[in-house]
C-alpha cells in the first residue's frame, strides 16, 4: 500500500487486474494476432485471488511436492543437481519483463526453495548469435520470439551457464560445486 510500482511490473499488474469477464475476449484476440504463448499465460491468471481454502490447499500441495523432491534426491544419493541455466545469454536492459520465460528452468528451484546458482560454462560464439525465427514452429513465431532474436544479436562473448542446486540449507555445497565446475 502506498508504494510506487516499479515500471517493469506495470504490464504484469495490468494482466492481474483484468476483469475475468474480459479475459476470454482478450485471449481470443491474442490468438488471432498469433500471440499463442501470451494467450496461454493469460489463461493461467485470474482476477480476484484465491479463497482461503484454495490458498491452503495450494500450500499443502507445494509442501507435498517439495517433500517428494527431497525424497527423490536422498534416495538417489545425489548431493547436487546440474540443470539447464537460462535459455538466453544476458538480456538487454529492461527485457526481463518481456522474456521471463527464458529463465523458466529456475522456477522449479524457486518453488522448491532450494539454494541454487548459475555458473558460466561457455560463451556465445560468433556463429551462434542468431535466433532464426523460420526454424521455430509457426505457433512460436510471436513477439516473444522476436525479442529473443533481438537479444541474440551481438551476443558473441556473453556467458552461457548451467544451474547447480542442492537440498535446503546446503548453500555452501552449491557454492563449492560452482567453484569446482568453474575450475574444471
Amino acid at each position: 500500500e502506498g508504494e510506487r510500482l516499479h515500471p517493469m511490473y506495470k504490464s504484469l499488474k495490468a494482466i492481474g487486474d483484468l476483469p475475468n469477464i474480459l479475459r476470454p475476449v482478450i485471449r481470443l484476440l491474442l490468438g488471432l494476432l498469433g500471440e499463442n504463448r501470451k494467450r496461454n499465460m493469460l489463461s493461467m491468471a485470474r482476477n480476484g485471488g484465491l479463497t482461503v481454502r484454495e490458498y491452503w490447499e495450494l500450500v499443502a500441495n507445494i509442501d507435498a511436492f517439495r517433500a517428494s523432491w527431497v525424497e527423490l534426491l536422498c534416495k538417489g544419493g545425489y548431493d547436487v543437481l546440474l540443470l539447464p541455466g537460462p535459455a538466453l545469454p544476458a538480456l538487454l536492459h529492461g527485457q526481463s519483463k518481456d522474456l521471463n520465460q527464458c529463465v523458466s528452468y529456475t522456477y522449479l528451484l524457486n518453488l522448491l526453495g532450494w539454494p541454487a546458482g548459475i555458473c558460466p560454462v561457455t560463451e556465445v560464439r560468433e556463429d551462434e548469435q542468431s535466433y532464426p525465427l523460420d526454424r521455430l514452429p509457426s505457433c512460436q513465431r510471436d513477439s516473444i520470439a522476436r525479442k529473443c532474436a533481438l537479444t541474440m544479436e551481438s551476443s558473441a562473448g556473453l556467458p552461457i551457464g548451467v544451474q547447480l542446486a542442492a537440498l535446503p540449507f546446503q548453500d555452501e555445497l552449491v557454492l563449492y560445486a560452482m567453484k569446482e565446475l568453474e575450475n574444471a
